[in-house]
């Protein structure tokens, strides 16, 4: 309910002309058009998701939820992400993006960031800026993920124990098509592995405030894309932990992630991408 000497489109529908507040109609309304407007640009600065729909579906491990009905239109001249950020918008019915016609500027260098637009159908007239070249769209209308989880811990000696871990994941496109109408079904899921695993072995220093670990993960063999048309190769990393008891409450705690400082490719666009090299991290911690 709106003030008629308002014009349509302006002011609060339930402050009246005085700036009293009123009752508004919260009673059930025929189902409208509903659309995000972004005058100036749509960015992400962290992990950030958006979902339209009207009814989800069952779960799936890899893939998700599966959405149905529910429009999305965004209204921007750019669409952009800050360095390192990932930024996931979903339609369960058909996404649209368009341009205001104004300029926008891209922002900082987003080197490393991920933007998914996911939708029955999804039309693009607007400006998708990400520096580091790699723009992909893809619809996947139907999608089919199995496999199972196993995690297994032994005390082998009194100071030594092992954590294990391995996963397995067959994934499918069942129905769904690249941006030049090219059909996906049949193929995997894009950075998909069917295999992974890790291995940890802990142990304690006898007589001392100390332990250490030693780590191998492994992650199996995935292709880059939804075309499935580039894949990488099977890794293992290896990993070493540092902790030491300072005093009661009070713990160090020293990692070292990829140990060899090896490098491979995770990814391929107009270049190749390498997993991070060798890293230190320090961490104090005080528990009272």
């Amino acid at each position: 309910m709106s003030d008629p000497n308002t014009p349509a489109g302006t002011g609060l529908t339930h402050i009246d002309a005085d700036g009293r507040a009123r009752m508004v109609d919260v009673s059930g309304k025929a189902v409208t058009t509903r659309e995000a407007t972004a005058r100036g640009r749509i960015t992400a600065n962290n992990r950030n998701t958006l979902s339209v729909y009207e009814s989800q579906g069952a779960y799936q491990t890899g893939v998700g939820y599966s959405y149905s009905g529910g429009n999305l239109n965004l209204i921007t001249p750019v669409l952009t992400g800050d360095s390192g950020s990932i930024n996931r918008i979903t339609a369960g019915g058909a996404l649209n993006l368009t341009g205001t016609g104004g300029p926008a500027a891209a922002g900082p260098a987003a080197f490393g960031a991920e933007i998914g637009l996911t939708g029955s159908s999804v039309a693009i007239s607007s400006a998708v800026v990400l520096p580091s070249g790699i723009i992909e769209q893809q619809t996947v209308g139907e999608s089919r993920a199995r496999g199972l989880d196993l995690e297994a811990k032994a005390q082998v000696t009194q100071n030594l124990s092992l954590i294990g871990g391995y996963s397995y994941m067959e994934s499918e496109v069942l129905r769904g098509s690249l941006y030049d109408g090219s059909s996906l079904k049949g193929n995997e899921f894009a950075t998909a592995p069917k295999h992974s695993a890790s291995l940890w072995s802990y142990y304690d220093v006898p007589a001392t405030d100390v332990s250490v670990g030693l780590g191998a993960r492994y992650v199996g063999s995935y292709y880059f894309d939804a075309a499935n048309s580039g894949k990488s190769d099977g890794t293992t990393l290896f990993d070493a932990a540092f902790n030491y008891k300072i005093a009661k409450g009070t713990d160090l705690a020293v990692n070292l992630s990829n140990l060899l400082d090896e490098q491979h490719v995770v990814g391929s666009g107009t270049a190749n991408f390498y997993n991070p090299g060798r890293e230190i991290t320090a961490k104090v911690s005080y528990k009272w």
